[in-house]
């Protein structure tokens, strides 16, 4: 317009946020129920969002959560729960997410075989013909959620299918071409489809002559520990003008075949392989207490184990035999001692106080032979051992006893100059505590030169606890014992070891530690209960201490894979190392652990020798090591 104007306009400018925020949520979870069965507490992640919004609230629609925030940890039932996760930006935009929480009963059931089951053959149409129910084999089996009366049973002939893979068969029938002794797979399995199964021997039999009547017979029977543990790879052989051998399995049965009629024939057993399976000190201790009257060796097996030397009685020389061989300086018993003596099982002593007063028979003498002997049993006894702890068969578990605590050994922390010779004490205020000690002790041979060994003040200690071969290599290896724990106020000056310095040392910790090669590494208080060995070093207290404690590997034996757990009293590097049975070091790994309860995975990728193995843990404070099998 000619005298001026304005126009104005309104606009509106609305900034709006329509994007929901992005949620990370857990994966799946499968966990294993508690020992109650009807629950299990289960861990998750916490969920997490990203939005322009810094203020996302999470949400949770579990009613076993113990929060309804982001976290859905709690306790979960039986079975799978779905949890739905929500995040809402307060701008209305909601995302979600879900996760399934499943809980289930992992742990197969313990099946326990009846052994030694026998069954007569009846006449069927002309036929022999006996047919066995698999529940006839189950001796007490059991599992942790379902009832024993609802396991589900089933039996094959072993080794004809799967060993990974259940049969389905609830019987077998057996004819005339069985009879003998047959092995058989017993299976059980739980409510949650999980399974396991024993191996058991039945014994097919003919006593009612429904079968061609032939002119051989079979000798059989089983041998085992006075604790009825079976024994493996036991050659027994039967000895006529053509001797027959045979080895026993695992479930310590053999049987001998097409032995003809009418001869006389004498059945011996023989094991002598691993010499030092179940030996060590604490045999020295009761062989001692014995000795003196504190505590008799409480059956007459022992009593023949504990003769070493084979001379018909136990002393002092079996126990300077046995030390010898512990400490490696000997390698096998004297006087044609076996590893393994075999006495018949009917025997009878007639004075079981003692077992040498009379002879016992180590062979069964078949005279006149017209019928199958059935039951050709051996009573086993590994020589040396004394406490029952050798292991008889692979699948019978390594170190079986768990360590209390640790047996700490102190020594002064120093440095020394190159070409210094010094005195290095070895002392210990647990020692009045203790019945006995074994261990090998290792020192860097490239750093050190071994000059001399002095023992202290420990009552009995003397060079003969020691073996000083290998000391040049940096090895020494002691075993010490008493037949009682010493007075409280008994001296704890062990011994002291003289060193020339090859090199200057600013400290002594990194060249010593604690090793089982040739003599393992272990303790036992006043009860003969297991203790580690360790080293400390500088002002440390060194006394029996607990808090560290290395567990045996899970499963054992085993073939493909193992856990070894292990716990820390404080946060530190720790290092796990596996050794062959010649000490060889085949696998080691470092890490640093918190203070608790840890696990290490080994695969059969990571050990390229089977067999007896190894396993040592070390920290700074601490070390101990532990056997285990590892399957071909």
């Amino acid at each position: 317009p000619q005298n001026g104007g304005r126009f104005t306009k309104v606009q509106i400018i609305k900034v709006e946020d329509n994007q929901a925020p992005i949620l990370t949520c857990p994966a799946n979870v499968v966990v294993p129920i508690s020992n109650t069965c009807s629950s299990a507490n289960v861990t998750l992640p916490s969920v997490t969002a990203q939005d322009c919004n810094p203020n996302v609230l999470i949400t949770n629609d579990s009613p076993f959560a113990a929060t309804a925030g982001p976290n859905a940890s709690g306790t979960y039932p039986l079975g799978t729960t779905l949890v739905k996760f929500s995040a809402a930006d307060r701008c209305g935009n909601v995302a979600t997410c879900q996760v399934s929480v499943k809980v289930e009963d992992q742990t197969p059931p313990s099946p326990i075989c009846i052994v030694g089951l026998s069954i007569n053959l009846s006449n069927n149409n002309g036929e022999g013909q006996a047919i066995l129910q698999a529940a006839a084999f189950n001796s007490g089996s059991s599992d942790n959620c379902t009832s024993s009366q609802d396991l589900v049973f089933t039996i094959r002939r072993g080794g004809t299918g799967d060993p990974n893979l259940r049969p389905t068969t609830t019987s077998l029938t057996f004819g005339c071409a069985d009879v003998g002794n047959q092995l058989i797979e017993f299976w059980a399995m739980d409510a949650a489809g999980n399974s396991n199964r024993c191996n058991t021997v039945v014994a097919i039999q003919d006593n009612n002559r429904v079968c061609p009547q032939q002119v051989s017979g079979m000798i059989r029977g089983n041998v085992r520990t006075e604790e009825g543990e079976f024994v493996e790879d036991v050659m027994v052989q039967v000895s006529s003008n053509n001797p027959m051998t045979t080895y026993t399995g695992i479930n310590g049965f053999f049987e001998l075949l097409n032995v003809p009629f009418g001869s006389d024939y004498t059945v011996s057993a023989r094991r002598d392989n691993d010499v030092m399976n179940g030996v060590s000190t604490l045999d020295l201790v009761l062989i001692n207490k014995h000795i003196l009257g504190i505590q008799l060796l409480d059956s007459p097996y022992k009593m023949i184990a504990a003769d070493v030397n084979k001379s018909g009685s136990i002393s002092t020389l079996d126990m300077i035999v046995l030390r010898k061989m512990i400490l490696g300086l000997e390698s096998n018993f004297p006087n044609g001692n076996k590893s393994w003596r075999f006495i018949h099982a009917s025997h009878v002593f007639p004075n079981p106080a003692n077992p040498f007063a009379t002879p016992f028979p180590e062979v069964l003498n078949i005279n006149n032979f017209t019928f199958s002997q059935l039951q050709a049993d051996f009573i086993a006894v590994k020589v040396g051992d004394v406490d029952n702890s050798a292991v008889p068969t692979s699948l019978t578990g390594i170190e079986e006893r768990i360590a209390r605590g640790t047996f700490a050994i102190q020594l002064p922390e120093q440095a020394v100059e190159a070409g210094q010779t010094f005195s290095l004490p070895f002392t210990a205020e647990g020692a009045h505590a203790l019945l006995g000690y074994q261990f090998t002790l290792g020192f860097a041979a490239d750093a050190l030169e071994f000059v001399e060994l002095q023992t202290g003040s420990l009552p009995g200690l003397s060079l003969d606890n020691f073996n000083l071969q290998a000391a040049a290599e940096g090895r020494i290896a002691t075993s010490w014992n008493l037949a009682e724990v010493q007075p409280e106020n008994a001296a704890t000056d062990l011994f002291h070891i003289t060193f020339r310095a090859k090199r200057p040392l600013s400290s002594l910790q990194s060249l010593f530690h604690i090793g089982s090669i040739p003599t393992a590494a272990e303790a036992y208080d006043e009860e003969g209960r297991l203790l580690d060995v360790s080293l400390r070093f500088g002002q440390q207290k060194a006394s029996v201490a607990t808090g560290f404690e290395l567990y045996q590997n899970t499963p054992n034996p085993f073939s493909s894979e193992t856990v070894v757990a292990f716990r820390l009293p404080q946060a530190g590097q720790a290092t796990l190392k596996v050794y062959s049975l010649a000490g060889q070091a085949i696998h080691g790994q470092t890490g640093y652990f918190e203070a608790g309860y840890h696990e290490i995975r080994l695969s059969r990728s990571m050990l390229p020798t089977s067999g007896l193995l190894y396993y040592q843990l070390e920290t700074a404070e601490f070390s101990a090591t532990k056997k285990m099998i590892l399957m071909e």
